[in-house]
């Protein structure tokens, strides 16, 4: 068999995908098992960067060992405390540039082997991320949900809904290394952000979002999670109905400190990752989605965004929720805001009293 047929036969060379972990005095037999569910993969290119905040100095020992024998694992210690959030935001700086793919993982979940080879078979010319559900299981491994779309649907069209309510979860998907060089650096972190939240709505800003139907990986719950699995059995998504029900509160000292903290926690973070979004992903931007964003980017200042968010979540409604009625708990926030802005002209317009 001569050259040329020996290059035929020979197998095409992987993209690589690169695995961003972060990491904090993880459980060590979880975070064991899940760097043993990345050994196991069938899809063999990829190298994993550990991002490590300041674990103790036991925990990071044993980590150490653990990773020891296979150099596809990178282990790099922040030099401070970052807390999660910037803690990914370092774990994907350290990316290498010849990776093609990004996937994001937690430290103490457990990939099914076809993990990373389903996800990269789901990409075409247009897919910038896709992503899949996944199996709750609880730190025994007893399984809660063979799903984690219980309460609502996932979103992978609607970008004001994944502005509103994230559907993609950081280490159910693999995205493009476009998308790493569109979401970095991460925005300050306003409110809830999440780094998952925000590279979710990059990806869906500058091209097309793909799920898999069905678990992945088998995500673990328990006391040290960031964020948790759903909203509490049987609560229905909010309503135009719970708005009005719930605007009486504003009267109330307590009532009017929660919708100044939805204005500032929520209402200024939405609105802050659709204006960045329009100067990141403005080339690239189809029509209804500029829209959408430039919407999204005036709720903090604009009647108009709020009526058109009205109107958004209404259509939206309960039978096909994308979001859980986020709308109408962001319309709390709005209408602190106004309130807040007549209470100050009145304030302006009262004559002061003499002396």
């Amino acid at each position: 068999m001569n050259t040329a047929e020996n290059s035929s036969l020979a197998k095409p060379i992987q993209p690589l995908i690169a695995v961003a972990m972060a990491t904090y005095n993880p459980g060590i037999p979880a975070f064991a098992s899940q760097i043993e569910s990345l050994k196991a993969q069938s899809y063999r290119n990829w190298r994993c960067v550990i991002s490590d905040d300041c674990s103790a100095g036991e925990t990071l020992a044993e980590m150490k060992k653990i990773i020891r024998a296979d150099n596809r694992f990178v282990l790099s210690v922040a030099p401070q405390r970052l807390g999660f959030y910037y803690n990914f935001e370092r774990a994907l700086s350290l990316i290498p540039e010849e990776a093609e793919y990004v996937a994001l993982a937690d430290q103490d979940d457990f990939w099914y082997s076809d993990k990373l080879e389903t996800l990269l078979s789901n990409f075409d010319d247009e897919t910038t991320l896709v992503y899949s559900d996944m199996r709750i299981v609880n730190a025994a491994g007893k399984t809660i949900s063979e799903t984690f779309w219980v309460q609502r649907l996932h979103n992978c069209t609607d970008l004001a809904a994944m502005l509103l309510t994230n559907s993609v979860t950081g280490a159910s998907a693999v995205f493009r290394r476009s998308v790493l060089e569109l979401a970095l650096p991460l925005p300050n972190r306003i409110g809830d952000l999440h780094h998952d939240h925000w590279i979710a709505c990059v990806a869906l800003a500058a091209g097309k979002l793909k799920w898999v139907n069905r678990p992945l990986y088998d995500y673990i719950q328990h006391d040290q999670n960031v964020t948790g699995f759903g909203e509490p059995v049987g609560a229905r998504p909010l309503s135009l109905t719970t708005f009005y029900n719930d605007l009486p509160r504003l009267k109330t000292a307590e009532g009017w400190e929660m919708a100044r903290q939805i204005y500032f926690n929520q209402v200024l973070k939405i609105a802050g990752l659709a204006r960045v979004l329009e100067v990141r992903c403005g080339k690239t931007l189809a029509r209804q989605k500029r829209f959408a964003i430039r919407r999204m980017a005036k709720l903090d200042a604009s009647p108009l965004s709020a009526i058109w968010l009205t109107i958004s979540g209404v259509k939206r409604g309960d039978s096909a929720n994308l979001t859980g009625g986020a709308e109408f708990h962001v319309l709390l926030g709005i209408c602190w805001r106004f309130l807040s802005r007549f209470k100050c002209w009145l304030a302006a317009k009262r004559p002061i009293a003499s002396l």
